[in-house]
């Protein structure tokens, strides 16, 4: 990703309009394991004091174990990527203010920002920073969760509510990274349905024994008759 202009592109000075884009790593997940959640920002035009909020299922992920990496940093090759700073996960929910970034000379606001031309070099490509991650890099907004050994299983979610002022109006947007904690049977179920299987087999072999004298005479009774 390269850093030359802020945006640049045709109608870049009119009202912006931006969304979420969530990406989960595994949708269905066991207690105990890691769940990563990457958060990119789409869109175009004019934008001011974004800030990005997200609030986790209650009693899901072991905080002490939880980290949200953000912020513009400049890697070995000189491109600009995201993961500069690293913080805890707050279990009460976190705020991301997207204020601050890269400042640009030749431009006359000279209001640092995150959001700028991806490609400037590329003609009519409005491709911008918060869209794409360098190859060593995370996304914009990347989530590294880990589940508490004793998660609630059933469906939960992590919600993301994403503010920003368009240069004439406030907008807010809401995107969820859904994901499913499996329960002891889901878990377990092939080792479930097996011992099942054997305890069916069981019963029916038993029942047969204690069948079989009922059948030895019926059969003799039979022979007798004939």
């Amino acid at each position: 990703m390269t850093h030359t202009k802020p945006l640049a592109r045709a109608f870049a000075s009119r009202p912006g309009s931006y969304n979420l884009a969530i990406l989960v790593s595994e949708p269905i997940v066991d207690p105990g394991d890691s769940l990563q959640i990457e958060v990119y920002i789409s869109g175009y035009g004019v934008i001011k004091a974004p800030k990005v909020a997200f609030y986790p299922s209650p009693n899901v992920f072991d905080i002490g174990k939880s980290t949200v990496w953000h912020s513009l940093k400049t890697y070995e090759d000189g491109a600009m990527g995201w993961g500069a700073q690293q913080t805890l996960l707050d279990p009460i929910g976190m705020v991301c203010c997207l204020s601050g970034g890269m400042v640009f000379k030749n431009d006359r606001s000279q209001e640092a920002t995150w959001f700028f031309d991806a490609r400037p070099s590329e003609q009519d490509n409005y491709q911008i920073s918060t869209e794409v991650k360098h190859p060593k890099g995370s996304a914009p907004i990347s989530l590294d969760l880990r589940l508490h050994r004793k998660a609630r299983p059933g469906p939960q979610s992590v919600a993301f509510v994403f503010t920003y002022f368009d240069g004439d109006s406030w907008h807010t947007c809401t995107n969820h990274a859904r994901f499913t904690v499996r329960n002891f049977y889901h878990r377990h179920e092939t080792a479930v349905w097996l011992i099942g299987a054997i305890a069916a087999t069981m019963s029916i072999l038993a029942n047969g024994v204690k069948l079989w004298p009922h059948a030895k005479a019926l059969c003799s009774r039979i022979v007798q008759l004939l």
